[in-house]
């Protein structure tokens, strides 16, 4: 029993989703009307085969005449069908409905986006619409397949589309939605267009596409809007946060964990914003938290690392090998880092897409270059210059403040000339609406 007076998280406190990490990098989405697609069918081609050609071919002539026009907001029932028992034409009208039903849920997710882009209230929730509306990521609308629930009822696996992960084009919001129908044919192509998980996810992210679950596709339950946006902020911060993958298995479980910590502390849930940062000593959660007897003094660390270890196979592992209480601090790196990490330390904590192309320009600067050189003087006036932002890439004062806030001077010291820092850094200061000291006593609450 736990010594009396320590507070406990609730039940379900700690319940987001994992975002999954990959290396694919689309285009944007303004790059092109349409989407190639395979030529052949290849794979499990269950509906043609269950259903049959004609049945099959039916229904999609029908939805290419008739495409669904549904307004953001209806709910459109799909038909669930024991797919073991179910008619040909029964089948054929369920993967109709499921892809109907993956049409509005795309427009409900466009609308959202618009909403974000609108609003000022949420900076970061609006910087992370600007980051998808901009092209730095491919948004997917996930909605269940026409046998989803029949597939998670028999193999535990939950199927939604069109989203893929064998390096074929899938439909982003934006662009012409192929499902996973081979256009050559009738086939259902399945095993390059759909994505299976173990459970439904809110969300998840592979390299700079971005995936949103729009519903439970065994319940049929929506997601509501604050849920989706609570999971956009999330997945953007992976990719703003410009983590590095870790160079050994340490380092890696070291880099998931903070940019886990980083996209849960940053996304706006109220499960976890209402823990305080500035008192804690919890328990509950995990047992393996209290093996050591710590204190836990920033509660929402504490609740958001329970999440993690909960979620991350690698986290778990590598903090449950220094569990050993005859290991010494020095030998306990992963403890050590992980406690130390107690704000959301971020080079992009906002999401704001300015910030990533103004590190990404940065990146191309000589850094050897003299302040005087005409590339620094051209870097300088796209980002923090006077002249008129035709690209609206110059950085805001919430922009600057977040920059000086972060691990950028650590980042970038050392790899710039002295001069060329110091007038970066001065540049920025002008820009900022608040001091470097204040800034760096900033308290994250």
């Amino acid at each position: 029993m736990r010594a009396a007076g320590r507070r406990h998280p609730p039940a379900g406190a700690a319940s987001r989703p994992p975002a999954a990490r990959g290396e694919r990098t689309p285009a944007s989405p303004f790059a092109a009307s349409g989407v190639s697609r395979p030529a052949t069918a290849h794979g499990i081609l269950q509906l043609q085969q269950s259903a049959g050609n004609q049945a099959t071919l039916r229904y999609l002539r029908e939805r290419r005449s008739q495409p669904a026009r549904l307004g953001v907001g209806r709910v459109l029932d799909v038909q669930r069908v024991n797919w073991s028992t179910a008619s040909a034409d029964s089948k054929a009208k369920a993967y109709a409905a499921a892809c109907a039903k993956n049409d509005q849920e795309r427009e409900r997710l466009k609308g959202y986006i618009q909403e974000g882009l609108r609003q000022n209230a949420d900076v970061r929730l609006r910087n992370s619409c600007e980051w998808i509306f901009d092209g730095l990521a491919m948004v997917y609308a996930l909605t269940g397949t026409h046998d989803a629930k029949e597939e998670a009822e028999a193999s535990h696996r939950v199927r939604y589309f069109p989203y893929n992960t064998f390096g074929m084009t899938a439909a982003s919001i934006y662009v012409e939605n192929p499902y996973y129908v081979d256009p050559t044919s009738p086939h259902i192509n399945l095993e390059t267009t759909v994505v299976r998980r173990g459970k439904a996810d809110m969300g998840f992210r592979q390299g700079t596409d971005i995936a949103i679950v729009m519903e439970n596709p065994v319940s049929g339950e929506q997601n509501n809007r604050d849920q989706i946006f609570i999971t956009l902020k999330h997945e953007v911060q992976h990719m703003a946060d410009r983590h590095p993958e870790g160079n050994d298995e340490l380092g890696a479980a070291i880099e998931t964990y903070r940019t886990e910590y980083r996209a849960y502390f940053l996304m706006g849930d109220p499960k976890y914003d209402q823990w305080p940062t500035d008192e804690g000593d919890l328990e509950g959660g995990p047992d393996a938290l209290h093996t050591l007897d710590y204190r836990w003094p920033n509660a929402r660390q504490y609740v958001i690392l329970g999440q993690i270890y909960s979620e991350y196979p690698e986290v778990k592992k590598a903090w449950d090998r220094e569990n050993d209480p005859s290991l010494t601090s020095s030998h306990r790196p992963f403890h050590q880092a992980v406690r130390e990490f107690t704000r959301p330390v971020s080079l992009n904590p906002d999401n704001s897409m300015r910030v990533e192309r103004f590190y990404r320009a940065l990146e191309g600067v000589d850094p050897t270059s003299s302040p005087s050189d005409a590339s620094v003087t051209h870097f300088l006036d796209r980002f923090m210059g006077k002249t008129r932002d035709a690209r609206g890439e110059k950085l805001t004062p919430g922009d600057a403040d977040a920059i000086l806030d972060g691990p950028f001077e650590r980042e970038y010291k050392a790899k710039l000339d002295a001069a060329l820092w110091k007038l970066l850094f001065q540049r920025l200061n002008g820009v900022a609406s608040i001091s470097v000291k204040t800034l760096w006593n900033r308290r994250w609450v």
